[in-house]
């Protein structure tokens, strides 16, 4: 099993004595933080707004208006402009433009028996795909993994207890600030873009404005890159561990759906949210005062024998799987059905085209200093003895 995996499985273990416990909650004195391990209780903070809040308390960058942030009422208006721009069918018609994608990132990878899979299509797919999407210069793409893993540590507050606050503060700065010349260009010439949708988009009279745009083209190029890349590194790693599934996929490719479905919680992108109690709450006899962060640990959750049958399987035929992959409560994913057909689109054509055997080294290091995400710096594949077709 490669190391990463195998750390991973250490953490499930941990996760698993402390559901198991007197008190699936504890209290770490050093950050004075509380996290929640049980399905229940995850569910429970996240679709509890009432007393658990989105908004860091004295965080600098909480007036920046994106959703993440936000509670109601300004959430649900957020959500609700931002939603018009970004619906489900505005994202199927994108799956052939995925498709060529894929198509011309997988061209040359037969010349060499082994590839990585991050650098060559996990990253770069969805990378592509939100830039075209907001219409913004591709030349920008080599600038998103910095924003996205600076939009990650703000997002999961990590960067509170370290010395690296003001510069990823600097980072998401420069993020925000190169949306500024695209907003105003859209306002004044229209484009068939994400962004002029967000420009144009009103509800009951409301329209966003520019701290919310720029907040929301940052969320959404942030959200977009790094969650689908891990998705889809974490698909093949699962495939790479189940042989007999990569194998009636390539005759069955109806199971790739479930697939997605089950990495997402089996070995999902995500492994905790946080969040800060509004009033005084109570959890697990444990009482939470305002201000108090909460991580809300959605690999433990999904892992819970008290919610899944056999958590520990891998099963892409899981009914029902009610998943906290994505998140849950007034905060789901709101680019869910974006991450899914990336993903889809990516598994489908390597499974199709990479028809031989598939192994992984045992040497893969994961994602460093940003441990809201479970994922890996590269994914060298190995194919054989059928290479590609």
């Amino acid at each position: 099993m490669p190391d990463a995996l195998q750390e991973f499985a250490r953490e499930l273990s941990y996760f698993e004595s402390v559901r198991l416990s007197d008190s699936p909650v504890r209290f770490d004195a050093a950050s004075g933080m509380y996290s929640v391990f049980s399905y229940t209780d995850v569910v429970g903070v996240l679709r509890n707004s009432d007393e658990f809040s989105n908004t860091p308390p004295g965080a600098a960058y909480e007036s920046r208006n994106a959703m993440l942030f936000t509670d109601p009422p300004h959430h649900r208006d957020l959500r609700t402009l931002v939603s018009k721009a970004f619906t489900p069918a505005s994202i199927a018609k994108l799956e052939g433009r995925l498709r060529e994608i894929i198509g011309e990132l997988m061209e040359g990878i037969g010349d060499s028996p082994t590839f990585d899979v991050v650098s060559r299509i996990a990253a770069p797919l969805p990378e592509i795909m939100i830039a075209e999407m907001l219409g913004v210069d591709p030349e920008s793409r080599s600038k998103f993994k910095d924003w996205s893993r600076s939009f990650s540590m703000v997002v999961t507050s990590q960067a509170n207890v370290t010395t690296g606050l003001d510069q990823h503060t600097k980072v998401l700065e420069e993020m925000f600030d190169h949306f500024d010349p695209i907003i105003a260009e859209r306002r004044i010439r229209p484009r068939d873009d994400l962004i002029t949708r967000l420009v144009q988009a009103e509800a009951e009279g409301n329209r966003l404005t520019m701290e919310e745009l720029r907040a929301t083209c940052a969320q959404l190029l942030a959200a977009g890159n790094e969650t689908t890349t891990n998705l889809i590194g974490n698909a093949v790693i699962c495939l790479t561990q189940r042989p007999d599934l990569l194998i009636q996929a390539r005759t069955e490719p109806e199971l790739v759906p479930g697939i997605i479905e089950e990495v997402l919680r089996y070995l999902g992108p995500a492994q905790f949210v946080p969040r800060y109690v509004k009033k005084t709450a109570t959890l697990q006899g444990h009482t939470l005062e305002p201000g108090t962060p909460v991580l809300a640990m959605l690999a433990s959750a999904n892992r819970d024998k008290d919610a899944f049958d056999d958590p520990d399987e891998f099963d892409p035929r899981r009914r029902p799987n009610r998943h906290l992959g994505l998140g849950s409560g007034i905060h789901f994913c709101l680019g869910s059905a974006l991450a899914r057909l990336e993903a889809k689109v990516a598994l489908e054509h390597m499974i199709t085209h990479l028809d031989g055997e598939w192994s992984i080294g045992e040497e893969l290091e994961r994602l460093p200093d940003v441990p809201f995400f479970f994922g890996v710096t590269s994914l060298p594949l190995t194919v054989s003895p059928g290479r590609t077709r």
